[in-house]
Protein backbone atom coordinates (compact mmCIF):
# COMPACT_ATOMS: atom_id res chain seq x y z
CA UNK A 1 0.00 0.00 0.00
CA UNK A 2 3.19 2.25 0.54
CA UNK A 3 3.67 2.25 -2.76
CA UNK A 4 0.28 3.33 -3.88
CA UNK A 5 0.59 6.00 -1.58
CA UNK A 6 3.44 7.27 -3.44
CA UNK A 7 1.53 8.46 -6.58
CA UNK A 8 -1.94 8.45 -5.47
CA UNK A 9 -2.12 12.25 -6.20
CA UNK A 10 -0.89 11.44 -9.93
CA UNK A 11 -3.71 8.97 -10.50
CA UNK A 12 -6.68 11.31 -8.60
CA UNK A 13 -5.25 14.60 -11.05
CA UNK A 14 -5.02 12.68 -14.20
CA UNK A 15 -8.36 11.16 -13.35
CA UNK A 16 -9.93 14.48 -12.78
CA UNK A 17 -8.86 15.48 -16.43
CA UNK A 18 -11.37 12.95 -17.81
CA UNK A 19 -13.76 14.73 -15.55
CA UNK A 20 -13.07 18.08 -17.10
CA UNK A 21 -13.26 16.36 -20.62
CA UNK A 22 -9.46 15.96 -21.07
CA UNK A 23 -7.99 12.58 -21.99
CA UNK A 24 -4.11 14.42 -22.45
CA UNK A 25 -1.83 16.47 -19.87
CA UNK A 26 1.91 18.07 -20.33
CA UNK A 27 4.65 17.09 -18.38
CA UNK A 28 4.89 21.05 -17.72
CA UNK A 29 1.16 20.68 -16.73
CA UNK A 30 2.09 18.24 -14.24
CA UNK A 31 4.94 19.94 -12.60
CA UNK A 32 2.85 22.98 -12.01
CA UNK A 33 -0.31 20.86 -10.26
CA UNK A 34 2.05 19.76 -7.44
CA UNK A 35 4.93 20.35 -5.09
CA UNK A 36 6.80 17.46 -5.46
CA UNK A 37 10.32 16.85 -6.52
CA UNK A 38 11.21 16.17 -10.24
CA UNK A 39 12.39 12.55 -9.23
CA UNK A 40 8.90 11.66 -7.39
CA UNK A 41 6.95 12.85 -10.25
CA UNK A 42 9.15 10.93 -12.76
CA UNK A 43 8.85 7.66 -10.24
CA UNK A 44 5.07 8.70 -9.89
CA UNK A 45 4.49 8.50 -14.58
CA UNK A 46 6.91 5.52 -15.00
CA UNK A 47 4.87 3.61 -12.41
CA UNK A 48 1.18 4.92 -14.18
CA UNK A 49 2.66 4.12 -17.77
CA UNK A 50 3.87 0.54 -16.54
CA UNK A 51 0.51 0.15 -14.99
CA UNK A 52 -1.22 1.51 -18.21
CA UNK A 53 -3.04 4.38 -16.72
CA UNK A 54 -1.26 6.68 -18.82
CA UNK A 55 1.21 6.82 -21.85
CA UNK A 56 4.14 8.59 -22.97
CA UNK A 57 3.47 9.92 -26.68
CA UNK A 58 6.14 12.22 -27.24
CA UNK A 59 8.53 14.03 -25.40
CA UNK A 60 6.46 15.60 -22.82
CA UNK A 61 3.17 14.88 -23.69
CA UNK A 62 1.26 12.10 -21.91
CA UNK A 63 -2.12 10.25 -23.03
CA UNK A 64 -4.54 9.19 -19.95
CA UNK A 65 -6.29 6.08 -20.75
CA UNK A 66 -9.27 5.16 -19.43
CA UNK A 67 -10.32 1.48 -18.51
CA UNK A 68 -12.01 1.14 -21.76
CA UNK A 69 -8.93 1.76 -23.39
CA UNK A 70 -6.36 -0.13 -21.50
CA UNK A 71 -6.87 -3.01 -22.84
CA UNK A 72 -6.59 -1.49 -26.30
CA UNK A 73 -3.11 0.26 -25.20
CA UNK A 74 -4.26 3.62 -26.61
CA UNK A 75 -6.72 6.00 -27.31
CA UNK A 76 -8.48 6.75 -30.82
CA UNK A 77 -6.46 9.76 -32.50
CA UNK A 78 -9.20 12.06 -32.29
CA UNK A 79 -9.61 12.07 -28.89
CA UNK A 80 -6.32 13.83 -28.44
CA UNK A 81 -5.23 15.31 -32.12
CA UNK A 82 -5.84 18.74 -31.00
CA UNK A 83 -4.45 18.98 -27.75
CA UNK A 84 -1.14 17.48 -29.28
CA UNK A 85 -1.00 20.16 -31.92
CA UNK A 86 -2.09 22.65 -29.48
CA UNK A 87 1.64 21.13 -27.28
CA UNK A 88 3.78 21.18 -30.65
CA UNK A 89 2.55 24.57 -31.44
CA UNK A 90 1.90 23.84 -35.06
CA UNK A 91 -1.65 24.42 -37.21
CA UNK A 92 -2.70 21.36 -38.65
CA UNK A 93 -5.75 19.25 -39.76
CA UNK A 94 -6.60 15.91 -39.97
CA UNK A 95 -6.91 15.43 -43.80
CA UNK A 96 -6.24 13.09 -46.68
CA UNK A 97 -7.24 9.48 -46.40
CA UNK A 98 -8.02 10.16 -42.60
CA UNK A 99 -10.40 12.70 -43.61
CA UNK A 100 -11.87 11.01 -46.49
CA UNK A 101 -13.47 8.56 -44.40
CA UNK A 102 -14.57 10.93 -42.20
CA UNK A 103 -16.53 12.48 -45.35
CA UNK A 104 -18.24 8.81 -45.97
CA UNK A 105 -14.92 7.07 -47.93
CA UNK A 106 -15.39 3.96 -45.50
CA UNK A 107 -13.62 1.11 -47.20
CA UNK A 108 -10.54 3.54 -47.89
CA UNK A 109 -9.88 3.92 -43.83
CA UNK A 110 -6.49 4.35 -44.03
CA UNK A 111 -4.01 2.41 -41.26
CA UNK A 112 -2.29 5.54 -40.41
CA UNK A 113 -3.44 8.97 -38.85
CA UNK A 114 -2.94 11.69 -41.83
CA UNK A 115 -2.24 15.40 -40.49
CA UNK A 116 -1.54 18.28 -42.88
CA UNK A 117 0.84 20.67 -41.16
CA UNK A 118 2.82 23.91 -41.46
CA UNK A 119 6.68 23.98 -41.10
CA UNK A 120 8.79 23.16 -39.40
CA UNK A 121 9.20 19.58 -40.12
CA UNK A 122 7.62 17.29 -37.25
CA UNK A 123 8.95 13.72 -36.78
CA UNK A 124 5.85 11.25 -37.41
CA UNK A 125 4.65 9.54 -34.26
CA UNK A 126 5.04 5.70 -34.41
CA UNK A 127 4.37 2.99 -32.08
CA UNK A 128 3.19 -0.51 -31.99
CA UNK A 129 -0.34 0.95 -31.76
CA UNK A 130 -0.45 4.15 -33.79
CA UNK A 131 0.58 5.96 -36.75
CA UNK A 132 0.66 9.75 -37.15
CA UNK A 133 1.68 10.63 -40.38
CA UNK A 134 2.80 14.62 -40.54
CA UNK A 135 1.82 16.00 -44.24
CA UNK A 136 3.71 18.90 -44.60
CA UNK A 137 2.66 21.95 -46.75
CA UNK A 138 4.33 25.76 -47.45
CA UNK A 139 1.19 27.03 -47.77
CA UNK A 140 -1.39 26.53 -44.94
CA UNK A 141 -4.81 27.21 -46.64
CA UNK A 142 -6.93 29.25 -44.39
CA UNK A 143 -10.14 28.20 -45.52
CA UNK A 144 -11.51 24.78 -46.11
CA UNK A 145 -11.33 23.08 -42.28
CA UNK A 146 -14.29 22.06 -40.47
CA UNK A 147 -14.77 21.54 -36.84
CA UNK A 148 -15.99 18.39 -35.85
CA UNK A 149 -17.20 17.15 -32.22
CA UNK A 150 -15.67 15.03 -30.23
CA UNK A 151 -15.44 13.69 -26.35
CA UNK A 152 -12.74 16.02 -25.47
CA UNK A 153 -13.48 19.04 -27.50
CA UNK A 154 -13.32 19.71 -31.15
CA UNK A 155 -10.91 18.00 -33.95
CA UNK A 156 -9.65 20.22 -37.15
CA UNK A 157 -10.77 17.97 -39.89
CA UNK A 158 -10.78 19.39 -44.20
CA UNK A 159 -13.88 19.59 -46.00
CA UNK A 160 -14.52 17.46 -48.35
CA UNK A 161 -13.54 20.09 -51.22
CA UNK A 162 -9.97 20.89 -49.42
CA UNK A 163 -9.76 16.94 -49.24
CA UNK A 164 -9.75 16.50 -52.52
CA UNK A 165 -7.48 18.90 -53.83
CA UNK A 166 -4.67 17.41 -51.01
CA UNK A 167 -5.47 14.05 -52.55
CA UNK A 168 -4.23 15.08 -55.95
CA UNK A 169 -1.64 16.95 -54.44
CA UNK A 170 0.00 14.43 -51.94
CA UNK A 171 -0.49 11.61 -54.50
CA UNK A 172 2.55 10.27 -53.12
CA UNK A 173 1.49 10.17 -49.76
CA UNK A 174 -1.45 8.09 -50.17
CA UNK A 175 -0.26 5.82 -52.42
CA UNK A 176 -0.60 6.80 -56.07
CA UNK A 177 -2.87 8.54 -57.67
CA UNK A 178 -5.11 5.42 -58.81
CA UNK A 179 -5.53 5.29 -54.97
CA UNK A 180 -6.78 8.79 -55.32
CA UNK A 181 -9.55 8.70 -57.89
CA UNK A 182 -10.92 5.32 -56.02
CA UNK A 183 -11.25 7.90 -53.03
CA UNK A 184 -12.58 10.93 -54.77
CA UNK A 185 -15.15 8.63 -56.96
CA UNK A 186 -16.22 7.63 -52.99
CA UNK A 187 -16.05 11.33 -52.30
CA UNK A 188 -17.52 13.14 -54.68
CA UNK A 189 -21.10 12.79 -53.78
CA UNK A 190 -20.38 15.11 -50.51
CA UNK A 191 -18.26 17.62 -52.61
CA UNK A 192 -20.54 20.66 -52.60
CA UNK A 193 -19.64 22.68 -56.15
CA UNK A 194 -19.95 26.29 -54.90
CA UNK A 195 -17.64 25.76 -51.80
CA UNK A 196 -15.20 23.67 -53.83
CA UNK A 197 -14.94 26.63 -56.63
CA UNK A 198 -14.51 29.52 -53.34
CA UNK A 199 -11.65 27.01 -52.03
CA UNK A 200 -10.05 26.29 -55.29
CA UNK A 201 -9.41 30.11 -56.26
CA UNK A 202 -7.23 30.13 -52.82
CA UNK A 203 -5.62 27.32 -53.23
CA UNK A 204 -2.14 28.12 -54.60
CA UNK A 205 -1.20 24.70 -56.18
CA UNK A 206 -2.53 25.69 -60.11
CA UNK A 207 -0.79 21.88 -61.53
CA UNK A 208 -3.60 20.25 -58.88
CA UNK A 209 -6.47 21.57 -60.05
CA UNK A 210 -5.67 21.01 -63.50
CA UNK A 211 -4.78 17.11 -62.43
CA UNK A 212 -8.21 17.30 -60.07
CA UNK A 213 -10.01 18.71 -62.86
CA UNK A 214 -8.73 16.26 -65.43
CA UNK A 215 -9.65 13.32 -63.14
CA UNK A 216 -13.49 14.11 -62.36
CA UNK A 217 -14.11 14.93 -66.08
CA UNK A 218 -12.23 12.57 -67.71
CA UNK A 219 -11.98 9.67 -65.38
CA UNK A 220 -14.88 10.13 -63.21
CA UNK A 221 -16.86 11.44 -65.88
CA UNK A 222 -18.35 14.41 -63.12
CA UNK A 223 -19.35 17.45 -65.45
CA UNK A 224 -20.32 19.53 -62.93
CA UNK A 225 -17.49 19.34 -60.28
CA UNK A 226 -15.15 19.42 -63.18
CA UNK A 227 -16.73 22.58 -64.57
CA UNK A 228 -16.52 24.25 -61.36
CA UNK A 229 -12.37 23.55 -61.49
CA UNK A 230 -12.87 24.95 -64.97
CA UNK A 231 -14.43 28.29 -63.27
CA UNK A 232 -11.63 28.49 -60.80
CA UNK A 233 -8.71 28.10 -63.25
CA UNK A 234 -10.06 31.34 -65.47
CA UNK A 235 -7.51 33.69 -63.97
CA UNK A 236 -4.46 31.10 -64.21
CA UNK A 237 -2.09 30.28 -66.46
CA UNK A 238 -1.39 26.58 -66.99
CA UNK A 239 1.07 25.10 -68.41
CA UNK A 240 1.47 21.13 -70.05
CA UNK A 241 1.91 18.97 -66.88
CA UNK A 242 2.15 15.19 -65.92
CA UNK A 243 -0.86 13.74 -65.57
CA UNK A 244 1.22 12.08 -61.81
CA UNK A 245 4.52 13.37 -60.09
CA UNK A 246 5.36 9.87 -59.30
CA UNK A 247 5.22 7.53 -62.67
CA UNK A 248 7.74 8.10 -65.38
CA UNK A 249 7.58 10.71 -67.71
CA UNK A 250 6.25 8.48 -71.06
CA UNK A 251 2.91 10.13 -72.20
CA UNK A 252 0.52 8.07 -73.74
CA UNK A 253 -2.16 10.58 -74.33
CA UNK A 254 -2.65 14.80 -74.24
CA UNK A 255 -5.11 16.42 -72.86
CA UNK A 256 -5.70 19.85 -74.67
CA UNK A 257 -8.40 21.96 -72.34
CA UNK A 258 -6.28 20.82 -68.72
CA UNK A 259 -2.79 20.62 -70.50
CA UNK A 260 -2.46 17.44 -69.13
CA UNK A 261 0.36 14.73 -70.16
CA UNK A 262 -0.91 11.24 -69.11
CA UNK A 263 1.58 9.22 -68.28
CA UNK A 264 -0.68 6.65 -66.47
CA UNK A 265 -4.06 5.00 -66.66
CA UNK A 266 -6.68 5.52 -64.30
CA UNK A 267 -9.35 4.06 -64.13
CA UNK A 268 -13.58 4.30 -62.25
CA UNK A 269 -15.44 1.32 -60.46
CA UNK A 270 -18.55 3.20 -62.04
Amino acid sequence: MHKTKEYDYLLTWVESLRANGRLSFSLEEARSAFDVSQEALKSALMRLSKEGVIKSLVRGFYLYLPPEYRKGGMLPASLFIDDLMQFLQHRYYLGLLSAASIHGASHQAPQQVFVVTELPTLRPVKNEKLFIRFVHTRDFPEMGMEQKKTQTGYLQVSSPELTALDLVKFEKQVGGLQRTTEVLEELQETIDPKKLQEIARQYPSTATLQRLGYIFECILENEEVASTIDLALESRLRHYLLLSTVEGDETTAINSKWKIKVNTELTAEF
